[in-house]
């Protein structure tokens, strides 16, 4: 016990533990989190359940006086939800952007879940690089107008045909790739929240 209340141990069921106190947020020890982050199981359980996950981070804090920053810098120690997508093990990816602006300059560029947070970065991204003419698929209507919208207000230079429709409609999608004949593809479209689906 705790101040009055339960500790329960990670290796007991604790899903119904969740559901019973109405468990909505998780506060994972500093001590705890490469334990946490390397327990796909548990990340599980409380993505299931709806729950919050709240980690810490360091973050410097510097003092500054009279516009000079002082050379005495405490780290503290700051409480930072995260998303699914944070607690997934991934390696640092880094990008030679002057490669793929040559690969992509002046070619046909497809891309699918365009709409999407994923997607429209990645029309942005490439909209910098000057295709020749962008094909933007996403199956959300309202979405995709908004990226119509910022293509014309943030690249009205580049040529851009943005389609309502899904990726599981066979005969739709062979009949875009047949029209449009895309030199490169760029495939975004996915539910993001894997667990839940």
């Amino acid at each position: 016990m705790i101040i009055g209340h339960k500790v329960y141990n990670v290796d007991e069921d604790f899903a119904p533990i969740i559901y019973k106190e109405r468990i909505q947020a998780v506060l994972v020890s500093p001590y705890r989190i490469d334990d946490f982050r390397n327990n796909q199981e548990i990340q599980d359980v409380f993505i299931k359940a709806g729950c919050k996950i709240f980690m810490t981070h360091e973050a410097s804090e510097a003092s500054i006086k009279d516009g000079v920053i002082s050379d005495r810098v405490k780290v503290v120690m700051q409480l930072k939800e995260v998303s699914v997508e944070d607690l997934l093990p991934r390696s640092e990816i880094t990008v030679d952007l002057k490669s793929v602006e040559e690969m992509l300059a002046g070619r046909r560029v497809l891309i699918t879940g365009a709409a999407g947070s994923t997607g429209s970065e990645i029309v942005r991204q490439v909209a910098e690089f000057k295709p020749e003419k962008l094909m933007l698929i996403d199956q959300a209507e309202t979405t995709s107008h908004d990226l119509e919208l910022m293509m014309h207000k943030d690249f009205p230079n580049v040529s851009c045909d943005v389609v309502v429709t899904s990726i599981s409609r066979r005969t739709r999608m062979e009949y875009i790739f047949d029209s449009f004949r895309p030199e490169y593809v760029f495939h975004a479209a996915a539910y993001k929240h894997v667990p839940m689906m």
